[in-house]
């Protein structure tokens, strides 16, 4: 357990930002209507949280809003938000999210709020996921619906080529799921965790790495968060170089400062591990 909540069951996917494709589809016709592309405000707002987020559509039809993945996941757990139908589909091999093989799932809905974000994720045991899909509605009248739409999982073995993993500071693992959720915290309070960055890639290097903290929904979270090679000089965002195939680097440090009025809620931030001068 994370101070009130329990722990997540996988990693969140940050689909926003790893090159994954947006559809909305006229579940009537099979037509794709939109094609939200990769890092789009649409993908951001599908993987926010918190009422008032997400992706919003105002359409008089039965539709279906999905994510192609740029590579296969196994999925552990699932949480959507504000819709009518509990249908959830997912496919091992679609290109368009049309076309190939869909697998129907029931999931529950709950309503649009951070709690809900948390404690309503669903645990799943999905291997080999291409794409997922919700179906929103049938009939008229389903006007402005808001969608967040959050999927946990890791990259399905063999489809971890060219990624940096956020490792675990001692074991040669990746770091798991909740070891940076911080639980329930006082204002005041500070804390430090420790860290690595592994090349996951069999080949490349990655050159140039840099390693921010990054948040969709809490900016005053993401103030109180800064990164360290040395656990002395914190910053925002720390340069380690380069990465050879499967080499880890040195120990790293996220230090948690939170202020004495610090805003007390639930919020999430990632830490992003980025090859800026590419992969060779």
């Amino acid at each position: 357990m994370a101070g009130s909540y329990p722990d997540v069951p996988s990693h969140r996917i940050p689909y926003d930002r790893d090159g994954s494709l947006g559809f909305v589809l006229d579940s009537a016709a099979s037509t794709v209507l939109y094609v939200h592309n990769p890092n789009s405000a649409e993908l951001i707002g599908m993987n926010t949280e918190g009422s008032g987020s997400g992706l919003g559509f105002s359409r008089t039809y039965s539709w279906h809003v999905g994510v192609i993945f740029p590579r296969l996941l196994d999925v552990g757990g699932i949480y959507k938000s504000q819709v009518r139908d509990s249908t959830f589909q997912w496919s091992p091999n679609t290109t368009n999210g049309v076309d190939g093989t869909w697998n129907t799932i029931s999931v529950t809905n709950y309503s649009q709020t951070e709690v809900n974000a948390r404690n309503g994720i669903i645990p799943f045991s999905l291997t080999n996921v291409k794409a997922v899909r919700s179906r929103h509605g049938t009939g008229s009248g389903i006007t402005n619906r808001q969608l967040d739409l959050h999927v946990y999982g890791v990259p399905s073995a063999g489809e971890d080529n060219n990624l940096l993993a956020i490792w675990h500071p001692t074991l040669d693992q990746r770091l798991g799921a909740a070891d940076f959720d911080w639980g329930d915290d006082p204002q005041g309070h500070t804390e430090t965790a420790l860290f690595r960055v592994k090349n996951i890639s069999p080949s490349l290097t990655a050159n140039t790495i840099a390693v921010s903290r990054e948040t969709l929904s809490s900016p005053e979270f993401l103030t109180a968060h800064q990164l360290s090679t040395d656990n002395t000089t914190y910053v925002d965002t720390i340069s380690i170089g380069n990465l050879a195939p499967g080499a880890i680097s040195s120990v790293l440090y996220i230090r948690k400062s939170y202020a004495v009025n610090q805003q007390l809620s639930l919020a999430w931030a990632r830490i992003i591990a980025d090859a800026t001068g590419g992969w060779a």
